[in-house]
């Protein structure tokens, strides 16, 4: 009976962890209207040089000091490519 206790709490503890990193990993409406733009603009360069194995840490470093992307809108962005990506 513990056991299946301690079961359930770790399974509903998964789930809502998921859910809640799942709506967190997304773009907000504010993010897209102020950053999409200049994210969109260098999609191509993103999916090339990840293609080549460079890190998307260094990626999303350069976007931010090139464009000025906040590095997570950029890690974000890159995540977003790879869920449409998939099939």
């Amino acid at each position: 009976m513990v056991m299946g206790l301690i079961l359930a709490l770790y399974g509903v503890t998964t789930l809502t962890a998921a859910t809640w990193t799942r709506q967190r990993i997304k773009l907000t409406s504010e993010e897209w209207s102020r950053w999409g733009e200049a994210l969109e603009s260098c999609r191509g360069d993103l999916l090339e040089r990840m293609a080549q194995g460079e890190s998307v840490g260094a990626l999303a470093d350069e976007q931010e000091r090139v464009s000025g992307v906040p590095r997570l809108v950029t890690l974000r962005y890159i995540i977003q490519i790879g869920r449409e990506a998939a099939p």
